[in-house]
């Protein structure tokens, strides 16, 4: 890809106007035409300014990878497998320390909704045919546990997520009757075992995030379906409402002013992107509902987000970035999250 190409897919993800990245550098809207254009080039003493408007190293801006120094002694030269499956690609990497690995699906929920309710169907079918003494609601929420739990642990293992798929499988196998050992009967004992397990899993997710794994899962959502189902915004224009199930989305809000807005989302991942908001509304409130998935909200650096309710039930609620040290206005959020992240980020 040029360097102008680099320029102008950055500036729209960041929801600027060719004149607005203009006004930003002290240039006209006819030098970022013609370098988007690969017409000419940023000077030298523009291109560190221009490269950290975009959030990028001017390396990145340039299209060079950086080089590390290594010693000849320990440089390791990792091994990639790829594979196909469920209409996605995988690839596994192995060296330098560590094992990566990617799936580029934006499937994971639909399949996962899909296998839940066959799934459910089928245990149903099963319990009439052979007498067990469960019903509807008996299969149903134990099988979403295990489905989605698994479902979201393949794209990122915790132990969180791991002791939410174990306790949908013991109690799918308790409410069908199955003869289980007799410590496994005890239900109080195993409710306590599965809240350490919880707990330990919420205390490793912390601490991971201070240093570095070795072993590092990572999921690639090129595949997003951006901005294909809309947003709805109220009479007055300033208030914004979304909601999605079963799906992975993002909503870009474009609104002169933003007065406060609604998000509800369950099973699946969604963003929220707020880079097309010029201004906030005093007072400015958006709450924020998620459950069983991942719910990111990009907002621009020159706002600065509060926190009114922070409520995460088996989940967390998590920044990244910081917003400038005299912003330009307030959002204050209301977050309620349960087996699920929220991450507030901060866009350059």
């Amino acid at each position: 890809m040029d360097m102008g190409k680099r320029i102008a897919q950055r500036r729209k993800e960041l929801g600027w106007t060719q004149d607005q990245l203009a006004e930003k550098l002290g240039v006209t809207a006819q030098a970022v035409s013609k370098w988007e254009n690969d017409q000419s080039c940023p000077d030298i003493a523009t291109l560190p300014a221009l490269a950290d408007l975009l959030g990028l190293s001017v390396d990145e801006l340039l299209g060079r990878a950086p080089k590390e120094p290594v010693h000849e002694g320990q440089v390791e030269r990792p091994e990639s497998f790829e594979f196909k499956s469920g209409g996605g690609t995988g690839k596994v990497t192995v060296g330098n320390g560590k094992v990566s690995f990617t799936w580029d699906s934006g499937k994971v929920a639909a399949l996962a909704a899909a296998v839940w309710i066959l799934l459910t169907g089928v245990l149903l079918a099963a319990a009439e045919i052979f007498r067990w003494k469960a019903s509807f609601w008996d299969v149903l929420w134990p099988t979403a546990l295990l489905v989605f739990g698994g479902a979201y642990m393949l794209r990122r293992f915790t132990v969180l997520r791991l002791g939410v798929t174990l306790a949908g499988l013991y109690f799918l196998v308790s409410n069908l009757g199955i003869l289980l050992p007799e410590w496994l009967e005890n239900k109080n004992f195993l409710m306590s075992l599965l809240l350490v397990l919880l707990g330990l899993g919420l205390l490793a997710d912390v601490l991971r995030r201070a240093r570095k794994p070795m072993v590092v899962f990572s999921y690639d959502g090129n595949r997003r379906d951006r901005g294909a189902q809309g947003y709805q915004v109220s009479a007055d224009g300033k208030h914004f409402s979304c909601s999605g199930s079963f799906s992975e989305n993002t909503w870009r809000v474009d609104l002169p002013v933003l007065s406060g807005g609604t998000m509800d989302t369950s099973f699946g991942d969604y963003t929220l992107d707020l880079s097309g908001v010029r201004t906030l509304a005093e007072g400015c409130h958006i709450r924020v509902a998620g459950s069983f998935g991942e719910t990111t909200i990009l907002v621009p650096r020159r706002f600065a987000v509060c926190f009114g309710q922070r409520n995460a039930s088996f989940g967390a609620c998590q920044e990244v970035g910081t917003p400038d040290p005299e912003p330009e206005g307030i959002l204050t959020l209301d977050a309620n999250v349960s087996f699920g992240d929220l991450t507030v980020r901060y866009l350059p």
